[in-house]
């Protein structure tokens, strides 16, 4: 006997309603026949919490070493260090951790009711990523100014302007993702299955109806095309300056050992030349943090922006294949959480100071090392530091 209830859902473009008798709402049981689809769940089940918990623990040592280091603390990038922390540390727990409960407990908790869906599914989500992405965009874009213009962009008022800076970048993306707090709703959509045609398959989804073709694309803009078109040319620039630095450094050294045959011209210029050269590793320092943490983001973020506009608006395929985009789209994930996990690792596989700070915080016995040192080792250089006044220049 057929039933007169009816379901509204989005199919074809358009909204329908069709008879509950031609629905069938069993999407996650229906699909797990597929071995792509099975492999996607596993991918959510175990990469999640190990993401999670990698995430949790270098964004805490981060700020922990920012917070203890006065080297690191007096420039401008250790704003830009502790705001990422703390964004990548959001997007972890208001994404990943979250589906990976919801996965556990069968209920997802921006599934329970249109409000939880617009503010955590909308706006959290969309709010944290952009400001993390746009923290790097932030920091380079710093770095360059530095080095196309020294004098006037000034580091001494740096971390004035990077809060300044980092507030701005705020409120602007506040604004911009505010949008979904009132068009992100759940949203009933139904599959045709070209091969089960008799019936349509309903899923229930945190989305937008209203502006289902255009979000999309406004969110691959601030994730991911805006971000990679500022980033590229604004890195090569990098790239090539610290070419230049090296170079130079180089050149410095080997005149530095041909004035040791003159122990008085090198005791009258020593002090000034060690503050010079430290003022120049900082530098080549804090330019390679932007640089490693924006290939880092180029390589992980940009397959997920590409994947979710495709899977914006699937309503006509066959089973296989949305098993196969499942997939494809667990994989893009995992790289997203993989790129706001890793900061910490990029930090301290491409500094010393990072490393040799994090051991003397937890308190190992290491050798005390000048901040020129540090930097000059980071940056490829080998200088001995002077024997006496060692604790001049000594990282805290």
């Amino acid at each position: 006997m057929s039933s007169n209830k009816t379901a509204t859902c989005y199919y074809n473009e358009q909204h329908v309603q069709v008879s509950w008798d031609n629905v069938r709402d069993d999407f996650d049981e229906f699909m797990l026949s597929f071995d792509e689809y099975k492999l996607s769940g596993t991918f959510y089940m175990w990469f999640l919490p190990a993401l999670v918990l990698l995430g949790t623990i270098g964004n805490f040592l981060s700020l922990l070493v920012v917070s203890k280091d006065k080297f690191i603390r007096q420039h401008s990038a250790s704003v830009y260090i502790a705001v990422m922390a703390v964004m990548d540390t959001l997007v972890l727990y208001v994404s990943a951790f979250r589906l990976w409960v919801g996965k556990i407990t069968g209920e997802d908790l921006k599934m329970k009711s249109d409000l939880l869906c617009s503010i955590i599914g909308g706006f959290l989500y969309h709010f944290t990523r952009h400001f993390a992405v746009w923290c790097v965009v932030a920091i380079t874009m710093e770095r360059l100014l530095l080095v196309i213009f020294p004098t006037k962009c000034s580091a001494k008022n740096g971390k004035k302007r990077a809060i300044i800076t980092i507030a701005v970048l705020g409120v602007c993306l506040a604004i911009f993702d505010s949008s979904t707090l009132f068009t992100y709703t759940i949203v009933e959509e139904c599959f045709k299955f070209n091969s089960d045609s008799d019936k349509l398959q309903l899923h229930y989804r945190c989305f937008t109806d209203e502006a289902r073709k255009i979000w999309p694309w406004m969110d691959m803009v601030a994730y991911a095309f805006l971000p990679l078109s500022l980033l590229v040319p604004m890195n090569i620039v990098l790239v090539v300056n610290l070419a230049q630095l090296d170079k130079r450094r180089q050149q410095n050294f080997s005149s530095s050992l041909t004035r040791q045959t003159s122990r008085n011209s090198l005791n009258t210029d020593s002090g000034e030349q060690r503050e010079r050269q430290k003022r120049r590793d900082a530098r080549g320092y804090f330019t390679m943090i932007p640089i490693i943490v924006s290939i880092a983001y180029i390589l992980l973020v940009f397959p997920m922006t590409v994947i979710e506009v495709v899977y914006a608006d699937i309503t006509n395929v066959d089973k296989h294949s949305v098993a196969k985009i499942r997939l494809a789209r667990s994989i893009c994930f995992m790289l997203m959480y993989t790129n706001h996990s890793i900061n910490f690792i990029l930090y301290v596989a491409t500094g010393r100071t990072f490393r040799l700070k994090l051991i003397d915080i937890f308190g190992f016995n290491c050798r005390k090392v000048t901040v020129s040192q540090l930097s000059s080792d980071e940056m490829g250089t080998f200088r001995e530091s002077p024997p006496k006044n060692h604790n001049s220049g000594m990282v805290p």
